[in-house]
């Protein structure tokens, strides 16, 4: 589950057989992303590490951390990763020896990041956890109402590799609305792309020994997605251009969970196509899309068509009734429609 206050629980039950001392207690659990990192640079100002000789500063900490670093210590695993220690080491001493600007340029800097989920803290203490909550760094799993349709998308890498850095996604959700029954006919399109090159190592592509959706050894450089797409909706049909799987759908969080494998080969992509149905109240679409934290930020097309006889009350209106935006994905969203006739 994509949830931090769920995976918190589970690190706290783990930490005293994961330490070996039973007395052993975490407070809570902070995660913080490239980007965020990207931020904290913003106050400190550039780093230096041993091994190269450019700086590394908010501008280029996110390539460095994704892509750049298996480049630099592409042999020598042990001086990237103690590369790595000293950068993390740095950031957090220099925190102690600059002044913290106040509230708003704080906002300013870390307020992507926080609403992305790519900075997110959670404790144990529920007043905390609420303040937390209040300034979106809760990271805790969006559940809204049973009246509003939630699509939620999440993926990880099922490939011992560095392939997430060169992954990108893009989705779409169409969706046709009838205003007098609340009836939503949609089909959401999800097009993951794999431009690793074909130069890089296998630590970076993956050793190739791994089974893929078949049982079938995968090719070195394909990646191996688990996606998991939460909703309240019925989904019809899956299908993906690539080979995938599906796997048992389980409810989480007050949605089904529906589980799907697919393969992404190497210098190409796969475009998975789900449809589905619900219902809802009439007159109103109510429609909310949670963030995506992807390692390479992509873009979401939201289309909403009422059907023949009705029209959106947009300004932004299409002539044939209908509403249309794209918009990048690593921020959650909402979106109301009211209807009209037009006959």
């Amino acid at each position: 589950v994509n949830d931090l206050p769920t995976i918190a629980g589970a690190i706290a039950d783990l930490a005293p057989q994961w330490r070996q001392d039973p007395a052993f207690a975490i407070d809570g659990v902070i995660t913080l992303d490239p980007y965020a990192l990207a931020g904290l640079l913003e106050l400190t100002g550039p780093l230096t590490i041993t091994g190269r000789a450019e700086p590394i500063t908010a501008d280029n900490v996110v390539d460095f951390l994704l892509r750049d670093q298996y480049i630099d210590f592409e042999v020598d695993r042990d001086t990237r990763q103690d590369a790595l220690r000293t950068l993390a080491g740095q950031a957090f001493a220099q925190l102690f020896t600059i002044d913290i600007p106040g509230p708003e340029q704080l906002g300013s800097i870390f307020g992507p990041s926080a609403r992305g989920n790519r900075l997110s803290m959670t404790t144990f203490d529920d007043a905390e956890n609420a303040f937390f909550e209040r300034v979106f760094l809760s990271a805790s799993f969006p559940v809204v109402g049973t009246a509003v349709d939630m699509v939620g998308i999440y993926g990880q890498t099922g490939v011992a590799s560095k392939l997430d850095g060169y992954a990108t996604r893009s989705s779409s959700y169409d969706v046709l609305f009838d205003p007098e029954t609340g009836l939503v006919e949609s089909q959401l399109v999800i097009t993951e792309r794999n431009d690793a090159p074909t130069d890089a190592d296998g630590f970076v592509l993956g050793r190739g020994d791994q089974a893929g959706v078949d049982g079938a050894e995968l090719v070195a450089g394909t990646n191996f997605l688990a996606m998991g797409i939460y909703t309240r909706s019925d989904i019809a049909s899956i299908a993906a251009t690539t080979p995938y799987d599906t796997l048992e759908t389980l409810p989480a969080l007050s949605y089904d969970r529906h589980s799907v494998l697919v393969e992404v080969p190497q210098g190409g992509q796969t475009v998975l196509t789900i449809d589905m149905t619900a219902q809802y109240e009439p007159e109103r679409y109510d429609v909310f899309i949670p963030a995506q934290a992807t390692a390479n930020i992509g873009d979401f097309a939201l289309t909403v068509r009422p059907v023949d006889g009705w029209r959106i009350v947009a300004d932004d209106v299409a002539p044939d009734g209908s509403w249309h935006t794209t918009f990048e994905s690593d921020e959650a969203r909402g979106f109301s429609f009211t209807f009209e006739r037009t006959n």
